[in-house]
């Protein structure tokens, strides 16, 4: 039986490093957009916008952009992307953006 060389056994560390990192790259769609919405429902932003009327409904109108309406107003919120390249792998981070409330 051969040894392996240095540069073989490093190949082999990094394949399996780099296949169970990525296993961690991101959270599948359903569990971020999970975490998106807590987030809009916790915010403190969107409840004063709303009047601390409870939340009725949170309609995606665009791309990272979500229409939450609550008793007799609505507010444009922006999901804003704050993670870097060079952060390690995870869930996105992100923070929002409340726009100005459209009370009827």
């Amino acid at each position: 039986m051969t040894a392996a060389s240095p540069f073989r056994m490093a190949a082999c560390v990094g394949l399996v490093l780099t296949t169970a990192t990525s296993a961690f790259a991101a959270l599948p769609p359903y569990y971020q957009r999970t975490r998106e919405i807590s987030a809009i429902a916790e915010s403190r932003e969107v409840q004063e916008a709303l009047q601390q009327s409870p939340i009725e409904s949170i309609v995606w109108i665009g791309h990272d952009r979500v229409q939450v309406k609550g008793g007799y107003c609505s507010v444009e919120v922006q999901i804003v992307d704050t993670g870097k390249r060079s952060d390690p792998p995870g869930p996105r981070k992100f923070k929002l953006k409340t726009g100005k409330a459209n009370c009827e």
